[in-house]
């Protein structure tokens, strides 16, 4: 039995919208003598994740909501307006299948306001914007609008190539010394 500091009660994790950054914690502790749960793909990105559903074609079936049912448009399985829904849609606009997604979000909501959605991300989430600026060319190729909070990112990001935070730095010299 490994030992450890804390328990799993006095495990403090950040407020989280999404269970996506414990699932491999998570996903083991749910398992049963007849049942085992492990994150599906977990070797994958979320970016490759959804390139396989789309070789996979089980497009009809993706769910990422976080909206409230209440809240949803009930023609459409995703609200489209949600963090999740316009990272996804997102990616799936960088590999050119927004098409193929028509009956399962709500692309119109999506596409008239990409902007202001785009905006709307909560604070705490703005993480997400990194890995969305990195899709620009696959968007720009698709002939896709680009938000303007994302063009800004990435100008941030080019100011600032190497934008290490100096307490890691102080750590890694002082982990090795």
């Amino acid at each position: 039995m490994p030992s450890g500091n804390i328990g799993y009660s006095e495990l403090k994790i950040k407020n989280l919208d999404s269970t996506e950054r414990v699932e491999p914690i998570l996903a083991p502790l749910l398992s049963t003598e007849q049942l085992i749960c492990q994150v599906g793909a977990a070797g994958l990105t979320r970016f490759e994740k959804i390139k396989y559903i789309f070789e996979t074609d089980p497009k009809s079936r993706l769910n990422v909501c976080v909206m409230k049912a209440s809240k949803r448009n009930d023609d459409f399985l995703n609200c489209g307006r949600c963090w999740k829904c316009i990272h996804t849609i997102y990616d799936i606009e960088a590999i050119g299948k927004l098409k193929k997604i028509g009956t399962t979000f709500d692309l119109d909501e999506y596409l008239n306001n990409k902007e202001r959605l785009f905006n709307s991300v909560p604070q705490h989430l703005k993480h997400i914007l990194a890995d969305m600026a990195k899709k620009i060319p696959l968007i720009e190729a698709q002939g896709g609008k680009i938000p303007k909070i994302l063009l800004e990112y990435q100008n941030d990001l080019q100011k600032t190539p190497n934008s290490a935070p100096k307490d890691v730095v102080k750590r890694k010299r002082w982990f090795f010394k």
